[in-house]
Formats: C-alpha cells, sequence, structure tokens
C-alpha cells in the first residue's frame, strides 16, 4: 500500500524569528442571535389530559373548532407510542369515553392493540398464532404448520392487513393453487390435499383472530373445502406377503424386519423408524411409540411375530445409535427404504403397492376379527375416531359382501324367496302429469 505524504503547516514567525502559537479562528456570531430561542410552530391541536383517565386526552383543533377524545398508549405490537381517535366529544360523552378507554386499556394490557386490524396476516402469524400453537400443540404440528403458512400463503396474503382480509382472495389463492396458475415451492403444482390443508389454515387462522379481538367477523366463515375421493383401498394379499417376506430377507434382513413389523402392528413406519431400544419391553411385550401423528404417544402390545422380530433386531444394532432401525451413519434412525423396497417388488411383478398398505392389511384384518370390531381396532391404529379407521383403513373383501347377501336372503325367506317377482302386464297406460314427468300404472 502506497502511502500519501501529508503537507505539515509551517509555524509563522515573528519579526524577530520566534515562533508565534497560532490561535484557531473562530466564526464570531453575535449574542443575540447566538442565544436566541428557535420559534416553534404554535400546534394546530391542544390537548388536556382526563384526570380520571391520564392516558385519555380531550383534543382541541384550534382550526376547526371542534373536540375529540383521543387515547396515548404503547403498542404492543411495535412497541413504538401510539394514539387512537375513540370520537368527537359531541357524539361520545364523558362517561362513555372514560368506559371506551378503559375497555381499550384493558387489551393493551393483554397485548391486543387497537390497530390489531392493521396488522398484517404474517405479523400476526408470527407473534400470535405460532407462540399459541407452540404452547398448546406438539412440536410436529408447530413444524408442518410453520411450513404450510411459509410455503402457500405467506408470499400472497402475507402483507395484506387483517381488516382487508375478503374471503374471495382466500378462494382465489385456492385456486390458483388447483388449476396450476400458482405452484407449490417444492413439488410444483399441489393436489385438492394440499389446497384443503391451505384452506384449513385460513379458517384457523381468522377464527383465532376473532378469539383473540383482533377482527370482529370471520371472513374465512364462507370458505369450504374441496371434496376429496382419495380414499385408497389397496392391502397385500395372503399369496403377496408369503412372496415378498422372503424376497426381502434375501436382500436386506432389516428391511424385512421392518416390513414384519409393520404387518404385526400396524404401526406408521416414521412410528417404528423412530422407536427407541429403550421403548422396547420383551417383558411386558410392548413398545413405546413415542412420535406419532396425533402427538399422543402410544403402548402398542406385541404379537409373538412382532417380538420374535424385534430380538432379531436387537442383535443388529450399532454401538453410539439408540435407535431400533439406526442409520448407516450418524446417530439418527435409518430412512425409510422406499427404493429398495419398490426394488423388490418390481422384481416379483406387484405393483402399486406402499409402506402404508401394510398397516390397513392390518387394521383390516383386526376389524373383521372375531371379538375385535372397528372401536378396537381404532385404538390399535391410534386414531381420533372410528370414523377415520371405518372409512379409510377397513377394507371388506367381496367374499364377506355375498356373505352379508346370503345372510338377508336366509333372515328373509318370505319376501325374497318366495313371493314371485312381479311383472309388468301387457296393458299399460301412461298418465302424463307434466311434461318432463310421466308415471306408469298398471292397467
Amino acid at each position: 500500500m502506497k502511502l500519501r505524504p501529508v503537507p505539515i503547516a509551517e509555524p509563522k514567525l515573528s519579526p524577530i524569528g520566534e515562533a508565534v502559537e497560532q490561535q484557531p479562528t473562530a466564526l464570531i456570531i453575535p449574542f443575540e442571535s447566538a442565544h436566541a430561542p428557535t420559534k416553534k410552530k404554535p400546534s394546530r391541536y391542544k390537548e388536556v389530559s382526563h384526570p380520571k383517565c391520564r392516558p385519555l386526552k380531550r383534543v382541541t383543533d384550534t382550526i376547526s373548532q371542534y373536540d375529540f377524545w383521543l387515547l396515548r398508549y404503547l403498542d404492543p405490537l411495535t412497541a413504538k407510542p401510539n394514539c387512537h381517535v375513540l370520537d368527537r366529544c359531541d357524539a361520545l360523552d364523558e362517561f362513555d369515553a372514560i368506559v371506551r378507554a378503559r375497555k381499550l386499556l384493558l387489551d393493551l394490557a393483554e397485548g391486543r392493540s387497537p390497530k390489531a386490524a392493521s396488522m398484517t396476516l404474517a405479523i400476526f402469524f408470527d407473534r400470535v398464532a405460532l407462540p399459541r400453537a407452540q404452547q398448546e400443540k406438539s412440536k410436529r404440528y408447530c413444524l408442518d404448520l410453520a411450513g404450510r403458512f411459509n410455503s402457500y400463503v405467506r408470499a400472497d396474503l402475507g402483507n395484506c392487513a387483517l381488516a382487508k382480509l375478503h374471503a374471495r382472495q382466500m378462494r382465489q389463492l385456492a385456486e390458483d393453487y388447483l388449476s396450476g396458475v400458482r405452484v407449490g415451492a417444492r413439488r410444483g403444482r399441489i393436489g385438492r390435499g394440499t389446497v384443503n390443508q391451505v384452506i384449513a389454515l385460513l379458517k384457523t387462522l381468522c377464527r383465532m383472530a376473532v378469539d383473540e379481538g383482533y377482527l370482529v367477523d370471520n371472513p374465512a366463515k364462507a370458505l369450504r373445502l374441496l371434496k376429496l375421493d382419495n380414499c385408497r383401498h389397496v392391502v397385500y394379499s395372503d399369496d403377496e406377503i408369503a412372496a415378498i417376506l422372503p424376497a426381502l430377507r434375501a436382500v436386506n434382513v432389516r428391511l424385512a424386519l421392518l416390513f414384519t413389523l409393520l404387518l404385526a402392528t400396524g404401526a406408521r413406519i416414521g412410528e417404528l423408524l423412530s422407536s427407541r431400544l429403550n421403548d422396547l419391553d420383551l417383558v411386558g411385550r410392548t413398545l413405546l411409540l413415542r412420535k406419532t401423528k396425533s402427538g399422543r404417544p402410544m403402548v402398542m402390545p406385541l404379537s409373538d411375530q412382532a417380538c420374535a422380530a424385534c430380538v432379531e433386531l436387537l442383535g443388529m444394532t450399532r454401538p453410539g445409535n439408540a435407535h431400533l432401525f439406526p442409520a448407516s451413519r450418524g446417530e439418527g434412525h435409518m430412512a425409510p427404504p422406499r427404493k429398495a423396497f419398490q426394488r423388490v417388488l418390481a422384481d416379483l411383478g406387484i405393483s402399486d403397492r406402499t409402506f402404508h398398505d401394510a398397516r390397513r392389511v392390518a387394521i383390516s384384518v383386526a376389524a373383521h376379527a372375531p371379538g375385535v370390531g372397528v372401536l378396537a381396532a381404532s385404538r390399535m391404529a391410534n386414531h381420533a375416531t372410528t370414523r377415520i379407521t371405518e372409512t379409510r383403513y377397513v377394507v371388506t373383501a367381496d367374499a364377506s359382501v355375498r356373505l352379508a347377501v346370503s345372510a338377508i336372503a336366509q333372515r328373509l325367506p318370505l319376501h325374497l324367496g318366495l313371493r314371485a317377482p312381479l311383472s309388468l302386464m301387457p296393458s299399460l297406460r301412461s298418465v302424463v302429469v307434466r311434461t318432463s314427468i310421466r308415471f306408469i300404472t298398471a292397467g
């Protein structure tokens, strides 16, 4: 780096050659102008605090000559001083002004601002909705909630004020995602089920804003969820299970044991993979599932086949890893081996099968077992209601349906077996009631 020389001022010399001390030059300002006070512009408004409520001010407009009530406060949203106009003094008397001011002060003490309606949806989610969910819900629920809002709502409706949020905007957002005009952050075009999750999120946020006092009316009450037909009724047959288990064991023993536990317990694959060694109780024949979809831990009873698979897994543990299905490296659990599983199925000529279909097999077998029923199968599946178990997991075979029809025929022989079917006689006449409706009666 090159250094630039700095010029040094030479000292002044007196006539006899002595150096004279230099005095800094100063700007000479007259005394009157230097100390004269700055004239402030007269304020248009004059305010007086109310003696019974100090934050309440009676403000007078010196130009229009009308008075109004004003509340000064510290905004809990921005932590800055702010004000809120209540009404004109001729429209709001002193008593009502004090009542309204004290009500607003109580809301401020609880963290609600009079300017809450102007709060954006993103600020409301970050400061109110997400902290409340973190207090009441599980960590996984909060992560899903934040991810859904950040991926599908924040960019389009995050800067919209709560007071200006309308059902038309939310419905248009759902239609854009459904038609493909807007795409998701990770998967591109999203399906109807994900669109329903976005609609449910918006309805939840608006309902929470009404409950917390930020909104008076719910703008999302007119939104309706889309009708879905995504119930999957695919299960593994006995022949497929008999062929899959030996093929999996020949490729990967741990994968075969995982599929065995899925069939034997009906648990989700994520619940089994996240299980730890200390969650297994071979004496009590139970497995504690800590991380479930519902957020409620569950103690799963183990059958003989499940206990045998767990004993075999104990001989395959890795030092330093406490999971029942340890990863090849690190301290976490193994990832779902979907690619290896699909390769085995492809070699066997089996298509359109997933890990979750094994859960459907277990729940269906349990529901149709003698003395079990849907309620016990729903408890085993850790479902919130039996409706989910009945509509999405219990698969009834065609033979059972034929057996049900035969049971009806045996129970009602007089009506179904002995009476001859009604045949239409040749002499028929039509009676026209309207141009679009015709009744056919026997003549």
